[in-house]
């Protein structure tokens, strides 16, 4: 239930935050203000561009400014070492270093502590219903449950942020 819904699409793409980022504030020039929803990578470039860029995303009021599901704040399992190995079988996006544990931490050290209040953020996790639990047999053969399928909740927290 969205007013005036635009909807930004680069899928299938690895872009460093910083890129993504400049480029949602480019998409976003065309609005008067805008908020951000949000899912996986993208959780991260919303408060990346929040956090060090002027855009319309500054003059939105009233409502959620930030909203994420499933975005990895403190890094991706697969983002390594597995999506090199990935990538060579044809298989995901290649590695993102600031996508991984360590590139995450480090990236979450930059971010101010003002900025990280304005996200609400959720997680998801695929069914344990029927006789198959896990989404991917090769992702869950690394990821710790809960996930879903590309993420652990368990790193999908971001301090001082509003967890729904």
């Amino acid at each position: 239930q969205f007013t005036n819904a635009a909807v930004f699409q680069d899928f299938d793409a690895n872009r460093k935050l910083d890129e993504f980022a400049n480029m949602v504030v480019f998409f976003g020039e065309q609005f008067p203000s805008f908020s951000v929803v949000s899912h996986s990578q993208g959780g991260l470039v919303g408060i990346h561009m929040h956090s060090f860029y002027w855009s319309k995303l500054e003059t939105a009021t009233g409502g959620r400014l930030l909203q994420s599901v499933g975005s990895p704040y403190r890094g991706a399992s697969l983002a390594g070492n597995l999506a090199a190995i990935g990538d060579v079988l044809g298989v995901g996006c290649g590695t993102n270093a600031e996508m991984t544990h360590d590139g995450a931490a480090l990236w979450l050290s930059t971010l101010p502590a003002s900025t990280t209040p304005h996200v609400n953020y959720y997680t998801t996790h695929y069914s344990q219903s029927g006789l198959i639990h896990y989404c991917n047999v090769a992702a869950n053969a690394v990821l710790s449950w809960p996930d879903d399928g590309t993420t652990e909740n368990d790193y999908n927290d971001l301090p001082n942020a509003t967890f729904l």
